[in-house]
């Protein structure tokens, strides 16, 4: 492993967010390889956002138009020099002076305008590099030298810490992703409460720690101002499995108490008996219920 490669490694190693990923690694190339770096990711459906961009002198404004807020544009995929990056070997498209003058006098394009950037910052040779992982491209690092131009080794080094990049981000966007489907799912299976004359109801779910934000925890309280029944309970395990588990013995607690009227003891009794019956009985799980009877 190259030392520019264990540095990014160790920049990124606990950055969970993919624009973090971007920023940091963004940060340290500039140390490192180039005199400037954009650091700009790929978003569905064909959008690019500007991330992060550094000189040797801190923050880099790269584009007036972007004002203070992130450049965004659309069809990414298609106009610019993202598509010659794409089919590039190794992904990686790089541009001497000459070159950034001839796309620049293209007037009206994108790549022109790109170009036009790059010039304006005195650049001599830009290196265009693709995060790409499974096909699907997720981000683009941009790199200026203002003085000489890319050594072999340099290339070689930049294109593995492209391809350390790029798993990361697509682990970071896995990441997000699942723990937004299992947080949608966790909610979903937690009831409003009722609405009963003369008590105030209340219920908070907080996850118990970190990156367990679906779980086999639940709360239920339904029946009325005549009879009205409270249940806290906990499955085994912090999953999607757990969760599972929790509304099938929730879905049964609640038809077994709206069946008969009898004490939270008995109630449970009932539960366990029931749960052996149809096989979910291979769940650990603790309950307590309250009936408030007026």
């Amino acid at each position: 492993m190259s030392d520019l490669l264990a540095a990014v490694v160790r920049a990124t190693a606990a950055t969970p967010h993919v624009d973090g990923l971007l920023d940091r690694a963004a940060h340290l190339l500039v140390d490192h390889r180039a005199d400037w770096v954009v650091a700009d990711r790929l978003e569905d459906p064909d959008l690019i956002l500007r991330v992060a961009g550094y000189d040797r002198d801190g923050r880099l404004a790269v584009s007036r138009r972007a004002g203070t807020r992130p450049a965004r544009r659309s069809t990414a995929r298609t106009l610019g020099v993202l598509p010659e990056v794409l089919r590039a070997p190794r992904h990686m498209l790089r541009l001497d002076k000459s070159r950034l003058e001839e796309l620049a006098a293209r007037s009206g394009s994108h790549s022109a305008r790109q170009a036009s950037e790059a010039l304006a910052l005195g650049t001599t040779e830009l290196l265009v590099v693709g995060l790409v992982r499974r096909n699907e491209p997720l981000g683009v690092l941009t790199l200026g030298l203002r003085h000489g131009s890319f050594t072999d080794e340099e290339l070689t080094d930049l294109s593995d810490v492209a391809v350390h990049l790029a798993v990361a981000m697509y682990a970071a966007r896995l990441h997000a992703s699942q723990s937004s489907v299992a947080t949608a799912l966790q909610h979903s299976l937690l009831p409003p409460l009722p609405v009963v004359d003369g008590i105030r109801l209340a219920a908070r779910y907080v996850p118990a720690a970190r990156g367990a934000e679906v779980g086999g925890d639940w709360y239920d309280v339904f029946g009325d101002s005549q009879r009205l029944t409270a249940v806290i309970g906990d499955t085994v395990g912090h999953d999607l499995m757990a969760a599972a588990r929790m509304a099938e013995l929730r879905n049964i607690l609640r038809a077994l108490a709206t069946d008969r009227q009898e004490p939270p003891a008995a109630l449970l009794e009932r539960l366990d008996r029931t749960a052996v019956g149809l096989g979910v009985d291979d769940v650990i799980a603790s309950c307590i219920a309250g009936r408030l009877v007026s």
